[in-house]
């Protein structure tokens, strides 16, 4: 066992005790966040786990995967990457002990530009992150009606509005994450271009400050009207990053007050997402099979 902290385990213990304990289903998600709502989704769904001990951990507080082992993965440090290459570690397991470890990793930008590792006891969110399964009629209908006991917009209208900036955001942050530039979005821009036309390449400009007639500035914007022109034939919540949606209906609503912290309205969405309907995405699919 690691010396840093007695709950969590190397690799090679855990391979010992899923191998010498069958019936464990670990669920190793990115954080307490996470595990929140992926332990939700089975207590709502009722799901008959046969016998077998489920339990959702946040990676850190379960496996011991250090930052050196993260990046010799080709992974950036961080909880996701620890899920990646944990689920890369496990390949190498006979297959008695992978299936005590399933892990959930945000696809983050992987369905432009896939950064994830070929491995079976793995399992990526259907869109970019587990924010962006609020970001559907029926969710943002409840939000308006139930949280914000509004009538209008429908939620219809409020997808149709903020979605084509979401998207134009996306590609232009995964275009910038690639590129040469040291820079961030700053989400105090989206108020002032949640409608407007151009949006990503308004962003960009911004976030370069004056290094516009840069070669690398012409290059980046190609890259990002390329990222524009592929996700066209995905299911744009693929292609929307996930805190950006609580930001992206306060500017659109322009909500105030406590309804102007998008950590509130974040939590309010999540809250208004019925678990029937998740039961139907990939994700929770295969994560019922693998816990069942």
């Amino acid at each position: 066992m690691n010396d840093d902290e007695s709950t969590r385990y190397l690799p090679d213990e855990l391979e010992t005790t899923y191998s010498l304990n069958p019936e464990i289903r670990d669920v190793l998600v990115e954080g307490r966040h996470d595990e929140l709502f992926y332990s939700e989704f089975i207590k709502k769904m009722r799901i008959d786990s046969g016998g077998l001990t489920v339990n959702v951990y946040p990676i850190g507080e379960r496996v011991h995967v250090d930052d050196e082992c993260v990046i010799s993965s080709g992974y950036d440090v961080g909880e996701r990457g620890r899920i990646l290459t944990f689920s890369s570690i496990i390949m190498d397991w006979e297959y008695e002990a992978r299936s005590g470890a399933t892990c959930i990793a945000d696809a983050d930008h992987a369905y432009v530009h896939s950064d994830l590792p070929e491995s079976d006891s793995l399992i990526v969110t259907d869109y970019s992150s587990v924010e962006s399964y609020a970001l559907n009629v029926n969710t943002l209908d409840k939000f308006i009606r139930v949280s914000l006991r509004k009538s209008v917009p429908s939620g219809a209208d409020l997808y149709d509005l903020i979605v084509p900036f979401l998207v134009a955001v996306f590609c232009a942050r995964v275009a910038l994450h690639k590129s040469t530039f040291n820079a961030s979005f700053d989400e105090s821009w989206f108020k002032k271009l949640v409608t407007t036309h151009d949006a990503g390449l308004t962003m960009l400009k911004l976030a370069v400050g004056g290094s516009e007639k840069r070669p690398e500035f012409v290059a980046l914007v190609e890259e990002w009207r390329r990222l524009q022109s592929t996700v066209i034939e995905l299911d744009q919540r693929k292609a929307v990053r996930g805190h950006d949606i609580a930001h992206a209906i306060i500017a659109a609503l322009k909500l105030k007050n406590h309804w102007a912290d998008a950590g509130v309205v974040e939590g309010a969405l999540l809250g208004c997402i019925e678990a029937v309907d998740l039961s139907e995405e990939e994700l929770f699919i295969k994560l019922t099979k693998r816990i069942s």
